[in-house]
Order: structure tokens, then C-alpha cells, then sequence
């Protein structure tokens, strides 16, 4: 995608269907087989508790989406038990999407993941896990009320309808 490309993605209108109820359809293209292809973006403010040790989003990623890009915002500062990182990533790779360090207030990560990192066959549960700062899940959140934002901009196509 160029440039133009993305200034007509944010001046375009929002659509209000969308596969998930917390899922914002950015853009649409109509594709001549009667599916579409959609740029959408899931956002989230996740409330962390004492003795987490994985945040699940609630809206999953669909079946056959590419991420271009994750944002993390810490809209407070974060106290991790013995983590001494935070990931964004799946179960199977808690940190496919990105890792970060700092937990400060207003802290923020912006990452646009490899393309092998990027593509999802199935619909998948994005999650947030304190980490070792090497990848891997380490310790728990250690404070309630403490919010992490989370925004996944993405695409996908929808499958072909059904012939009458």
C-alpha cells in the first residue's frame, strides 16, 4: 500500500458491519466474486488485576488476517510480581506481536510485525503476558485497576458467497 492508499483508509467512512461487535471496519473494498476486503481495527483498554498472569482481549482477530500494525499504550504505570516485560502475542507465541519494558505512564510501543509474525489462518485470541524480557511468560501483573490499550489494525477478506 502507498501512501494515497492510507489517506483514503482514514478519510473513508466507517462501515458499521463487522464480524465482531468490538471490531471497527476502516475500509471497505468490494471484490468482484461478491466478498470484500476489509482494513478493521480491534481497540481495547484491558484492567489488569493483582495475580494475573495472562489478559486476554475480547475481541478475536478473524480467520485469515494479516496485522499491519499494533499499538500498546500504558494509560497507567504497570507493576509486574518478577516479569520484567510485558508481550503481545498468542498463547503459542506470547510475544509475536511485540515485547516491551518500560511501564511508565503514557508508555507506548508501536510495532508493524514481520509478515510471517502477521498472518492468523484461524480466528485468534490476541493476549497481553508479563514476560521475562526474552519471550517468555514470567510472574503476574501485580496491581489492580491498572489499564493497558491495545490497538490491532488489520485486513482480511471475506469468504465467496453462495451461489443461488
Amino acid at each position: 500500500m502507498n501512501s494515497r492508499d492510507w489517506a483514503a483508509i482514514a478519510a473513508a467512512p466507517k462501515n458499521t458491519t463487522a464480524t465482531t461487535t468490538a471490531e471497527q471496519i476502516l475500509h471497505e473494498w468490494a471484490l468482484g466474486s461478491g466478498g470484500v476486503m476489509r482494513v478493521a481495527m480491534i481497540e481495547e483498554a484491558i484492567a489488569l488485576s493483582t495475580g494475573n498472569t495472562v489478559k486476554n482481549l475480547a475481541t478475536q482477530l478473524p480467520a485469515l488476517s494479516r496485522v499491519l500494525n499494533a499499538s500498546v499504550n500504558l494509560d497507567t504505570a504497570v507493576t509486574l510480581a518478577t516479569a520484567t516485560a510485558v508481550g503481545l502475542g498468542t498463547t503459542a507465541a506470547p510475544v509475536l506481536l511485540a515485547e516491551f519494558g518500560t511501564m511508565t505512564k503514557n508508555a507506548k510501543t508501536n510495532v508493524q510485525p514481520l509478515e510471517a509474525a502477521s498472518l492468523f489462518a484461524t480466528a485468534t485470541t490476541i493476549q497481553i503476558v508479563p514476560t521475562n524480557g526474552s519471550g517468555t511468560p514470567a510472574g503476574t501483573f501485580n496491581a489492580n485497576s491498572q489499564i493497558i490499550r491495545v490497538r490491532i489494525v488489520y485486513q482480511y477478506i471475506t469468504g465467496l458467497p453462495n451461489i443461488a
